[in-house]
């Protein structure tokens, strides 16, 4: 690929991932809003389904690792 296609491909890329950083930033921001605009128990509520997605994630990574590492056994032998 010549340097000049992969230098503009660079920069498009750089200049993606600087937008999504702002997006992602705004998102937060909104979030936040109208995370603070809801009633204590649906806020509470609200959190409370965060800790339990979070906790299904963290099992469901512990469980492909140990998948994973299991496949890496089985291979050896």
């Amino acid at each position: 690929m010549p340097a000049n296609d992969e230098n503009d491909l660079e920069m498009k890329a750089k200049q993606i991932v600087e937008q999504h950083a702002q997006d992602m930033d705004k998102y937060d921001a909104a979030l936040e809003r109208y995370t603070k605009s809801l009633p204590p128990v649906e806020r509470a509520a609200s959190k409370q389904k965060a800790k339990d997605a979070a906790r299904q994630q963290k099992g469901y990574i512990k469980q492909r690792a140990e998948e994973e590492k299991l496949k890496g056994i089985s291979s050896e032998v």
